[in-house]
């Protein structure tokens, strides 16, 4: 199984254990899709699947997705999802909400295009993660003050991309990017905006567990550690339903 085909899987999985459903027929929207391969993905299944971005990443199906109109961009001008009202019936994302930087506009907006009885999940990382995913800072998702930034590029800490700069350089960039591209909040903030616009609001990381395919037996061991979801959903990863 391929890792397009596992993450499709983990969250095909996660709604049936939520009891919500989708067929053949059912509209899904990759929100923030990347190079669009989990549209294909779901699309190679027979879903009616899209996708939508500010940029596309290169992807192997990206000019197919293009000529069939299964991805679209995203006004950057005017944040407002390329869908017409009421026309999802699935809204999924992966690792984009770190990068969201209005919370209210963008629940707003998967609420707009979601039909009635449609619903939305997402993955992404928690403020509390040890290592920032795009820096590989620890903490530089709760610390983003230069002196610490530039404290570990003094020490080496470096991006593939980033070799062969100075210290400085490093951390300007790294504080560039984090101030200007991330949004980290807390549990609390989060579900408060989600409240606004989705009656039920769902931290789901226990479901999650059951899918990880790294780590199948942390499932098992969290119907022991019940605590054990909690403190992967702080230190990790959050995975969070919505729905009205």
């Amino acid at each position: 199984m391929s890792n397009m085909d596992q993450r499709m899987q983990t969250q095909l999985g996660i709604i049936q254990d939520l009891d919500y459903k989708l067929d053949p027929h059912s509209v899904i929207l990759d929100l923030g899709c990347g190079n669009g391969d989990l549209v294909y993905e779901y699309r190679k299944k027979g879903y009616d699947a899209y996708g939508c971005d500010f940029v596309f990443k290169p992807g192997l199906h990206l000019d197919y997705l293009h000529g069939s109109g299964a991805i679209r961009k995203i006004d950057p001008n005017i944040y407002r999802l390329p869908f017409d009202d009421k026309s999802v019936d699935f809204v999924v994302s992966d690792q984009v909400f770190e990068h969201v930087k209005d919370y209210s506009t963008t629940l707003a907006e998967i609420k707009r295009v979601l039909k009635p009885g449609g619903f939305s999940l997402h993955f992404f990382p928690s403020r509390y993660r040890i290592i920032e995913a795009h820096v590989y800072i620890p903490y530089a998702s709760i610390n983003q003050k230069y002196y610490w930034l530039l404290l570990w590029a003094i020490l080496g800490v470096r991006k593939e991309s980033q070799k062969g700069l100075t210290a400085r350089e490093t951390a300007d960039k790294n504080y560039h990017y984090l101030i200007n591209n991330t949004s980290y909040l807390t549990k609390s903030e989060i579900k408060k905006y989600c409240k606004m616009y989705f009656s039920n609001v769902i931290f789901c990381e226990g479901i999650f567990f059951k899918y990880i395919r790294r780590a199948p037996f942390l499932f098992k061991l969290s119907k022991v550690i019940f605590f054990l979801p909690s403190i992967y959903s702080t230190m990790s990863s959050r995975v969070l339903f919505l729905s009205n």
